[in-house]
């Protein structure tokens, strides 16, 4: 994967949706995603500014032959129990969605759907079967 939006997205999320302001995913060598944000109305073979979650700011610049970078989840559902309720459901923001819950939350279940998703902490959990949660 090259950290742009998967083949035919850019049919469904168009260039007109990349507005100064929206929130985006970028391949990070050191944490193989980041996140981002436009400084400017994205334009195809232009270099577009984008302000980095650590405050950085980069510039990309995306010919049409290619794809857009991947869109963000808003904040809002950050954390939430499912990740079907995610707006964007690709690579970057399931792996962001369930960091964040274990990291911040120490949830170590996720649901996708019917389907349970669970990060093994290789750490004592003995808090989360407690005499409530089996009965």
């Amino acid at each position: 994967m090259n950290g742009f939006a998967t083949v035919n997205r850019g049919k469904l999320f168009a260039a007109e949706n990349y507005k100064k302001g929206t929130r985006i995913w970028l391949r990070d060598s050191e944490k193989v995603w980041i996140g981002g944000e436009l400084l400017d109305d994205f334009k195809f073979n232009s270099r577009n500014k984008v302000q980095l979650q650590d405050g950085q700011v980069t510039e990309i610049m995306v010919d049409e032959s290619k794809e857009l970078p991947f869109l963000r989840n808003p904040n809002v559902l950050l954390g939430c129990d499912d990740l079907t309720t995610l707006s964007y459901l690709h690579e970057p923001a399931v792996l962001n969605h369930l960091s964040f819950r274990f990291v911040k939350r120490e949830a170590i279940y996720t649901y996708c759907g019917i389907v349970l998703v669970a990060i093994n902490p290789y750490a004592n959990c003995s808090q989360l079967y407690g005499d409530d949660v089996i009965q």
